[in-house]
């Protein structure tokens, strides 16, 4: 008998039992907690915990945490629904953002709309509280990267201003643009956190 034959035993069960477990644990991971239908799209909570949803689910939690959240936000119109890659909406908090990059033209541009929101919503005379650059503002440039062409977006370009209103009036085309995105939010949606920030869509 082959001295090696208890060793690739030993292997084979290994194997097994890697294989059983994955087949028990990892597949929760890739289900919606609610309604337990597969997705891949991941929503990124303030305490930077990442958690999978369905689009729909996803987009519930989303919306309900863009409408509770009351610091000013600047926030750009995801402009995502033909697109398909990895590509993210993400908030950015004031706060996080280094020296540099605020004193850049784009950083200078999101800060002074931040500091012109006030009075009351344009549609509907609520309390503004975003700077809204709504969809039509920004082009995207098209960008070789590793042989393989992406959409960049160029907000240096921006020559308008945002309008001001608040998150009621902003949120379903938000979603509209999020709900229509071609590919999968592996990378994630994030949800506003620590004051007052951007939301700006990108692709990593």
């Amino acid at each position: 008998m082959d001295s090696r034959d208890p060793l690739i035993w030993l292997l084979i069960l290994c194997f097994f039992v890697i294989f059983v477990l994955l087949y028990k644990f990892i597949p929760p991971l890739f289900k919606c907690p609610i309604c337990k239908k597969p997705s891949q799209d991941i929503l990124i909570y303030s305490n930077r915990k990442r958690k999978r949803f369905c689009r729909d689910h996803l987009l519930e939690e989303f919306k309900k945490e863009f409408l509770n959240f009351n610091e000013k936000m600047v926030v750009f119109y995801p402009s995502l629904e033909s697109k398909v890659g990895p590509y993210v909406y993400h908030y950015q908090a004031i706060s996080d953002v280094p020296k540099k990059l605020r004193e850049e033209k784009v950083g200078q541009m999101i800060n002074q709309a931040l500091n012109a929101i006030s009075g009351k919503c344009s549609k509907c005379g609520r309390p503004a509280n975003i700077a809204y650059f709504d969809p039509g503002t920004f082009r995207w440039e098209v960008m070789k990267s590793g042989g393989v062409e992406w959409d960049l977006p160029k907000f240096d370009e921006i020559t308008v201003d945002p309008q001001m209103v608040c998150s009621h009036c902003v949120i379903d085309e938000i979603i509209y643009s999020l709900r229509n995105f071609q590919g999968d939010f592996g990378e994630g949606v994030g949800l506003p956190y620590n004051g007052r920030g951007v939301f700006l869509p990108g692709i990593v």
